[in-house]
């Protein structure tokens, strides 16, 4: 039993690391280093913790997904942001 929590502890750990790398190559140069990981890692727990998703095939789609709207709707408070790429 062991073994089957380890491996999904492992892969948990690697939906927050791809999407945290997405998020650094998408929107690093728009945004600093710690709001990457906080953003990045908002949108993995509110899909994996929060809603509970079982299959994890999509959490990098839909968390990315979230980091945008997350950057473009702080953005758009902003006057003086920089565009933020919407890729």
């Amino acid at each position: 039993m062991n073994n089957d929590s380890a491996a999904s502890d492992d892969k948990i750990a690697a939906l927050y690391d791809r999407v945290i790398r997405e998020t650094r190559q998408t929107y690093g140069d728009v945004i600093d280093e710690e709001r990457v990981m906080r953003v990045a890692s908002d949108a993995v727990d509110e899909l994996v913790l929060r809603q509970g998703a079982r299959v994890t095939n999509f959490v990098p789609v839909l968390a990315m997904r979230m980091v945008r709207d997350t950057i473009t709707a702080t953005a758009s408070a902003s006057e003086d942001a920089e565009p933020v790429p919407t890729t």
